[in-house]
């Protein structure tokens, strides 16, 4: 699951590596370049939508789960952690990325 999923630039990398994936991504715009970019299906893959509410009924369990550059939008990051931890399997991997205003980037 890639919350905030973009584009779906890592979407793709998990989907040519034979993941199953999934996305969540509120922008319009940017769920329709991610859905192209990951070809037939990509409707059912990427959802617009919010974290959890807007989750399929039948998906609600993860191995891995990423928020890359989302974390930082939240009032309230802890709470918002709380409840990704409630939808990652025992044993699931959190892959998160937030910025750093002091890197030479």
């Amino acid at each position: 699951l890639d919350i905030g999923c973009g584009t779906g630039t890592t979407l793709v990398e998990a989907k040519a590596r034979g993941w199953h994936v999934l996305g969540l991504e509120p922008g319009r715009a940017a769920v329709e370049v991610a859905r192209a970019r990951l070809g037939p299906g990509g409707a059912r893959e990427v959802l617009q939508g919010y974290f959890p509410q807007d989750l399929p009924a039948e998906r609600q369990c993860f191995d891995a789960i990423c928020i890359l550059d989302v974390l930082e939008h939240f009032v309230d990051p802890l709470g918002f952690l709380g409840l990704v931890r409630q939808h990652l399997a025992p044993g699931g991997r959190l892959f998160v990325q937030v910025p750093n205003w002091d890197s030479l980037l």
